[in-house]
């Protein structure tokens, strides 16, 4: 059944216009020095040519790494929460990671539910803007296992 739906262009459709192995597309993307300039202009040509935008979601599965970071943030219209997180988001993208945030509203229940999703995201690591002892008993009491900063 054809939905009309045209579907994103993958690795191996670049490979196909580049007339090369989706290994040396791969290559590409990763940054390898270990292909001849002319190839790697050819795949970077196909990819401009195609519009293709690497799978984040299947990136993550092959090198088991989102380069997600998780930030729990109290709900707040202050300036200084909000600096932050554009500071946090800014810092982020340059080192090749992107945010997942959510808000708390303040109950356990709420900060409970906003690290559950926050680590279902496969977050690599946490940045918690509402730094209150029951935000820090909750991440206590989950046993979370990836490295976390709070900020006041």
């Amino acid at each position: 059944m054809d939905s009309g739906r045209v579907r994103a262009p993958n690795i191996r459709d670049v490979a196909a216009v580049a007339g090369v192995s989706y290994q040396t597309v791969s290559r590409v993307l990763n940054g390898s020095s270990s292909l001849r300039p002319a190839t790697r202009e050819r795949v970077l040509a196909a990819i401009d040519e195609l519009g293709f935008r690497p799978n984040q979601a299947a990136r993550a599965l092959v090198t088991s790494r989102s380069k997600t970071i998780g930030v729990l943030s109290s709900q707040s219209e202050h300036f200084g929460p909000t600096t932050s997180l554009n500071a946090i988001e800014s810092s982020a993208r340059g080192a090749g990671y992107r945010l997942t945030v959510t808000s708390i509203e303040g109950g356990h229940e709420s900060i409970r539910s906003g690290l559950d999703y926050l680590l279902s995201q496969s977050v690599e690591a946490l940045v918690v803007i509402a730094p209150q002892r029951r935000v820090l008993d909750a991440i206590q009491e989950l046993s979370i296992s990836v490295p976390f900063v709070t900020l006041e």
